[in-house]
């Protein structure tokens, strides 16, 4: 049985949905109503109808904590009654079942989520949601970037001052830019070249490279430009070709191709290895370099055969290979008919005329 009920107020509201049709909720101040508490939506649905229920009694909930009693705002129970036994059902901040039932459905959180979201003109407990946890100007703002996609308010309004209504199209323009690229045309033209940061794109274009395999593989040895990189190549394909025609180790194929460049004449085996020495060193830096860097391994290999470590870690990988000793060597051992002729008692090499 109902105790002592004070401050009985009375009110009529008709449910939209069909289910809680015809209810009518009394709001009482306070009571002390013993129930049996149902904790599902649908089975307190389920019980109005089974008994034709019509009449609900309403009231705003209180928990007390130490001495002190702390309302719960208008948190409310509603309480059915059923052959003298009462049942209940918390409402969450709801004011009616229906209510409750439309926002349980739409996924929102509690009854003053639903309201405050419905007094916003929002329908959607994602984009509330959405909305309250973010820092948008306005409730459209929340609207138009959830539906372009933003995870954010900061990152939309961001995108709106870059000119981007779509967060998948900003994206593109984020990844462009923070890789450096000046426009989007010349990302898409990059890529298809291999480059992903704007910087190496724009040093390799400047500098002739098509692709960046090629820049790559010319930055590993120190060249710059493309032009000192398609005659790095020619050299070191010219070197090669050398090596399976006449059948040479790389060593005396690099003097092979050498001597076969210098013009025709007579000179000593000192002289020789001064002039293919100075060939050498006339060619730009960074040339040079990548000349020596590719010869590195003729050197260590021979000054680890004679167990020389000084040698290994000097950087004049040609000039060693230009050496008189290796000269001598490449003299004794290497059939140069078509370059000239050579004494190894006087130390001459004669330089037949190259033909055309």
């Amino acid at each position: 049985m109902m105790r002592k009920i004070i401050g009985i107020a009375f009110f009529s509201l008709f449910l939209t949905a069909s289910v809680f049709c015809e209810i009518r909720y009394i709001e009482i101040g306070s009571s002390n109503i013993s129930s049996i508490l149902i904790n599902d939506i649908d089975d307190f649905e389920a019980i109005i109808n089974e008994y034709g229920i019509r009449i609900g009694f309403i009231s705003k909930d209180k928990e007390t904590y130490g001495f002190l009693d702390y309302p719960k705002g208008e948190n409310k129970t509603v309480y059915v009654m059923v052959n003298s036994v009462y049942f209940s059902f918390k409402m969450n901040g709801y004011s009616t079942l229906s209510d409750y039932k439309i926002g349980k459905e739409k996924n929102f959180k509690n009854g003053a989520d639903y309201y405050q979201a419905l007094n916003k003109g929002i329908n959607s407990s994602e984009i509330y949601y959405y909305y309250i946890n973010n820092h948008f100007h306005s409730v459209d703002d929340s609207k138009n970037a959830y539906k372009n996609g933003f995870k954010d308010s900061d990152t939309y309004y961001e995108a709106v001052k870059a000119g981007y209504a779509k967060f998948s199209e900003y994206e593109e323009y984020l990844d462009y830019t923070q890789s450096g690229f000046r426009n989007k045309s010349d990302w898409q033209t990059a890529k298809t070249k291999g480059f992903y940061s704007g910087p190496e794109y724009y040093t390799a274009v400047e500098n002739g490279f098509l692709n960046y395999k090629e820049f790559d593989s010319a930055r590993k040895i120190g060249l710059t430009t493309n032009e000192d990189y398609q005659e790095f190549n020619n050299i070191v394909s010219n070197i090669e070709k050398i090596m399976n025609d006449r059948n040479l180790n790389k060593k005396n194929a690099v003097i092979y191709y050498y001597i076969q460049n210098i013009p025709k004449g007579e000179m000593g085996l000192s002289a020789l290895s001064s002039t293919l020495v100075l060939n050498h060193n006339t060619q730009k830096s960074d040339f040079k370099k990548a000349i020596n860097f590719w010869c590195r391994d003729i050197k260590n290999n021979d000054a680890k055969n004679r167990k020389d470590v000084g040698a290994r870690n000097q950087d004049n990988s040609v000039e060693f290979i230009f050496s008189q000793s290796s000269l001598s060597e490449f003299f004794s051992s290497v059939d140069i008919s078509s370059l000239g002729t050579y004494n190894s008692k006087t130390e001459i090499f004669i330089r037949k005329k190259q033909s055309k």
